[in-house]
């Protein structure tokens, strides 16, 4: 989990510009409409950025990965992304995916959507940083969900990576974070999203 930074790459083709979020160490399939993109700007959040949470990482073992201890005491991993939205005002909606990459050692990996502002590194200056300011925790507590999940008890029902595989990110017009995942609709997930804070 902790083998890189996320890396995001601002690229500009004619007067368009596109952003892509890609883990370094794999391939990253760019579409052919802007495969001859230049690079103008790149920001970086480190792989150990995490945010204040119940401990997680307790199915992972007891030895560290890549130098980092676990379990991950009162805190949840920022990292890593499945989707990235552009709020078109310099900050972006992230998305965080299942986990720690399967079912059976994710059920504390609380799934959650940030939002994060990238100072892009040019030419022209920035300092090639991320700032993550704000973030909703994916919860069900009117259960909408049709099967056993971890909390399934609970009164929240916070949702984690053992619950569900979140795979995309689009904004409604009313500004509500609509996702999609392997195992349910897109329409029927959308009732189980909080808005985000009015305060942004």
């Amino acid at each position: 989990m902790f083998e890189t930074s996320k890396i995001f790459h601002r690229l500009r083709r004619d007067k368009a510009r596109v952003v892509i979020a890609a883990l370094l160490s794999f391939d990253v399939a760019v579409p052919l409409a802007i495969a001859s993109g230049i690079l103008i700007g790149r920001a970086v959040l480190p792989a150990t950025t995490f945010a204040p949470g119940p401990t997680s990482g307790q199915q992972l073992g007891s030895a560290p990965i890549n130098g980092q201890a676990v379990p991950f005491v009162d805190k949840q991993p920022v990292q890593g992304f499945s989707a990235v939205a552009d709020n078109g005002d310099g900050s972006f909606m992230v998305m965080a995916d299942n986990g720690f990459g399967a079912m059976e050692n994710s059920s504390d990996f609380n799934l959650q959507v940030y939002r994060i502002r990238p100072d892009f590194k040019t030419t022209q200056g920035g300092s090639g940083t991320i700032q993550v300011e704000t973030s909703i925790e994916l919860h069900d507590p009117d259960k909408k969900i049709p099967f056993t999940i971890a909390n399934h008890f609970s009164a929240e029902r916070v949702l984690t990576g053992a619950d569900l595989d979140i795979e995309s990110l689009q904004v409604a017009p009313d500004d509500t974070p609509v996702q999609a995942n392997r195992m349910t609709t897109s329409s029927s997930l959308s009732s189980w999203i909080s808005r985000w804070p009015t305060a942004g």
